[in-house]
């Protein structure tokens, strides 16, 4: 079984890719129509020049989105902001250059001040900067007591300049209608390309930054897909960036952004007078370039940031030096996240020194750095003063973790404490000479809360020292992650004769160790009467015999805290089902079962499990995925569960699994007999059109299910014109409902986009990896413009032309309550070097 991180621990995302741009050629945009007026966008927001220089590029950036997910910004139950989204755009769109290209000045159009470089001293090799173009209201060019009005745009000085925004800025409070409201979270617009009124995004953005000005305890999300970076080189983020100085928001991420020069040196300016706390910047190709290093300038000069992330950004060790020299000593940065980026000697070296002379640090990631033992030694010595260290996925090795251990032994004698509470050192390639010289270092006491040496080789010496290493903790150990250290039953065995003292542990990970022989089930068995405080077990892929399994499930039942115990690919037989339905009887606290990729092909075998259902009243979620369930099978599931016991079951996974018309028949009989399912999984079954059509026109009746996934499953028209009625019933409680990769073509979205016209529940769909062209989209966009629920939509990956993504983006402008995720345009451009 192929093991993958805990739950408990946070998934680093792959290093987008990137690709040489497609040449696009920009489309002049219309000029305003006569008597309306755009709201500006000022070019600088105080006499300090903070906007970058700009090197004579000014081609548009794109992105590229690969994920059907989004991460969409936290948001409380209920929004104040009503017009407020975070839309992912498609590359290639950006206006940055809208107002460059509007046509000659006609009578009643606003005047235009074009792009016009003022000289910037000081900053080696470069002479200017840009001033964005800035579009004057007609109520501007009529008041005559301003006299930068009255000048051509070329003959501007830079303080006549700052005059006019400062006007602008004036005009703007004057005219605003809005209530500040009070609220904890706002989400924004960004880019809209210029074939969309740009009057109206910048409309958009005013009226978000008039109503979050006085905030406190705000966050904006910026976050692009998961491939290819977000455009920010455009006027609503270069107004975003402008007010945020004197904006009380909190936390800002702005993940897979290509920064132009501009937006990059605005950003920064920014950064040493805000009130942020919180700064997420990950999965930013930077590379050796300056960003890294001008970053840490702003953040040094900051007094409020606590944590920042540059995860996966690709920085390697000429700039990590950099990064670190210029963070070093700073004085409330308590939390940092490196990880995915390349760390050698070098970088490791001046890190190290940075940790070391910077008290305020207490958490540190540094997961798939490149560290390996020769270039760690540094590091070795100062990560122990730290109370949070993360080193999973590097390749330190035995001598690394030696190292380490003589570091936190030597902090220990020096300053007689040990702040480490969590370590993470998950696959680093140490054995049990390794485990040997940490358990060392934990005693004489140990003080560890959490505490992962997954898939690293333990040894059997390694277990017993590490166990009683751990046995001095005194209560404190609440995690501890074994998933695949090679024990077998008698290693577990001694492990557990030894291990003592752990009061408050609640979760506990062994995947994928060899349990099979009669030690390991007596071993977990003799755990579980010791750790009264678990709460969770992992024993997925333990190759556990039957009689372990029923012994264990027994201790399960005894057990007063258990409520999620994961006996998934340990391979069940019908006899042991059987039994294990006389144990869980007795269970009073079980809520979650998982007992997934075991082969149940038998009727009897699936009734088995049907019966571990019906006798534990406190079971609410049931995982059957990769059960290589067929219609019959799962018919005897449903029968042993029973309709009544099936009331109670609020959350059901049934993927990648074989059933077809007659199944799906069956389950939802006993859905509409009784309904109580909330939450149905039916990913990867490839259903087809008719079975769908079998499953959903019954929903109606159980208006307790609010999620349902049927990805995979070969939807096609008929499937999804069945989802369409259902969508259009008023008893229709979905929220939340998945189509990806189901092969919709623009017919099957028109009907989609029917029932989203008048659906007033749900709140997310998926519809990403399909066939939807242009013709499906554009019913989509009308959709969108009417729905008055939905907040997040997905439609990236299908074959959308530039009309299908235009009225998709234009929709995200008028229903501005939805994040969206959608195709990318053309391919995203490297990084060009600040």
């Amino acid at each position: 079984t192929k093991m993958t991180d805990s739950p408990s621990q946070n998934r680093l995302r792959p290093t987008p890719k990137f690709v040489p741009p497609v040449p696009k050629t920009k489309q002049p945009v219309q000029p305003e129509k006569p008597g309306r007026s755009a709201l500006p966008t000022p070019a600088l927001s105080s006499p300090t020049l903070s906007h970058s220089v700009n090197n004579g590029n000014t081609s548009p950036s794109s992105i590229s989105p690969k994920n059907s997910s989004i991460n969409a910004s936290s948001q409380p139950a209920v929004n104040p902001l009503a017009h407020s989204a975070t839309i992912a755009m498609a590359p290639g769109i950006s206006s940055s250059s809208t107002t460059q290209n509007l046509s000659p000045r006609s009578s009643g159009s606003p005047r235009v001040l074009p792009q016009k470089p003022i000289p910037l001293p000081g900053l080696p090799g470069r002479s200017s900067i840009n001033i964005p173009s800035v579009v004057i209201p007609q109520k501007m060019q009529e008041d005559s007591s301003k006299s930068f009005l009255m000048k051509p745009p070329e003959d501007l000085t830079k303080d006549e300049m700052f005059e006019m925004v400062k006007y602008i800025r004036t005009l703007e409070a004057e005219n605003s209608d809005l209530k500040k409201k009070k609220g904890s979270s706002i989400s924004l617009p960004l880019s809209i390309p210029s074939r969309v009124d740009e009057t109206k995004q910048k409309k958009e953005w005013t009226k978000i930054f008039q109503e979050a000005t006085p905030r406190t305890g705000n966050h904006v999300q910026l976050n692009a897909c998961s491939e290819g970076p977000l455009s920010v080189d455009d006027p609503g983020l270069l107004l975003f960036l402008q007010n945020l100085r004197s904006n009380s928001l909190r936390s800002l991420e702005l993940q897979r952004t290509l920064f132009q020069s501009e937006a990059f040196q605005l950003l920064t300016e920014t950064l040493k007078t805000s009130a942020l706390v919180s700064a997420d910047f990950g999965h930013n190709r930077f590379g050796d370039g300056p960003q890294a290093f001008l970053i840490a300038q702003a953040v040094r000069e900051n007094h409020t940031l606590t944590s920042l992330s540059l995860e996966h950004c690709a920085i390697g060790d000429k700039a990590m030096v950099a990064f670190c020299e210029a963070l070093t000593g700073h004085r409330t940065l308590s939390i940092l996240n490196l990880a995915g980026n390349k760390i050698l000697a070098k970088g490791a070296a001046a890190l190290a020194k940075f940790v070391e002379q910077t008290p305020s640090l207490s958490t540190i990631d540094l997961s798939y750095a490149n560290l390996r033992a020769d270039t760690f030694q540094p590091l070795a010595y100062a990560l122990p003063r730290l109370v949070s260290v993360t080193l999973r996925h590097n390749s330190i090795g035995d001598s690394g973790v030696e190292l380490f251990s003589r570091g936190i032994q030597n902090f220990r004698k020096t300053t007689n404490t040990t702040p480490l509470h969590r370590l993470d050192l998950r696959s680093n390639g140490f054995s049990e000479q390794g485990c040997l010289a940490l358990a060392e270092a934990f005693q004489p006491r140990c003080s560890l809360t959490w505490l992962d040496l997954s898939a690293n080789s333990l040894g059997q010496e390694g277990a017993l020292a590490l166990a009683q290493a751990l046995g001095t903790c005194d209560g404190s150990l609440e995690g501890l992650e074994l998933a695949g250290v090679g024990w077998d039953g008698a290693t577990l065995h001694s492990f557990e004769q030894k291990f003592g003292g752990a009061k408050k542990l609640h979760e506990l990970n062994l995947w994928g160790n060899d349990l099979s022989s009669l030690e390991g089930p007596a071993a977990v068995v003799a755990l579980l009467h010791k750790l009264r405080a678990l709460v969770s077990i992992n024993l997925r892929g333990t190759t556990l015999t039957s009689e372990g399994v029923i012994q264990i499930a027994t201790a399960v039942a005894d057990h007063a805290n258990i409520e999620v115990l994961n006996l998934a690919a340990v391979w069940l037989s019908e006899d042991a089902l059987g039994n294990l339905a006389k144990a869980f009887s007795r269970s009073k606290s079980l809520r979650e079962l998982d007992l997934g990729a075991n082969p149940i092909i038998t009727a009897s075998a699936s009734l088995g499990i049907g019966s571990i259902v019906r006798v534990n009243s406190s079971i609410e979620t049931l995982k059957l995925e990769l059960s290589n369930y067929t219609d019959k099978p799962f018919t005897q599931l449903l029968v042993g569960i029973g309709k009544d016991r099936l009331r109670s079951l609020k959350k059901f996974d049934l993927s990648w699994n074989h059933l077809t018309v007659s199944g799906v028949r069956e389950l939802v009989s006993h859905l509409q007999e009784s309904p109580g399912l909330e939450w149905l999984n039916l990913e990867g079954n490839y259903l087809g059109g008719e079975a769908i059509k079998s499953l959903v026109e019954p929903l109606v009746n159980v208006p307790s299910l609010t999620s349902l996934n049927l990805a995979h499953n070969n939807l096609r028209l008929e499937g999804s014109s069945a989802i369409s009625s259902l969508l259009l019933s008023k008893a229709c409680g979905l929220r939340i409902l998945s189509l990806q990769k189901n092969y919709l073509k623009d017919d099957a979205a028109r009907a989609i986009a029917l029932a989203i016209k008048m659906n007033a529940t749900l709140i997310e769909i998926r519809v990403s990896d399909n066939k939807i062209g242009n013709d499906g989209a554009l019913a989509l966009a009308e959709a969108l413009k009417l729905n008055t629920g939905l907040t997040f939509f997905a439609i990236d990956e299908n074959p959308i032309g530039v009309s299908g993504l235009s009225a998709l983006q234009e929709a995200m402008t008028r229903n501005t309550r939805i994040s969206c995720l959608l195709p990318p345009l053309q391919a995203a451009p490297a990084h060009t070097p600040i």
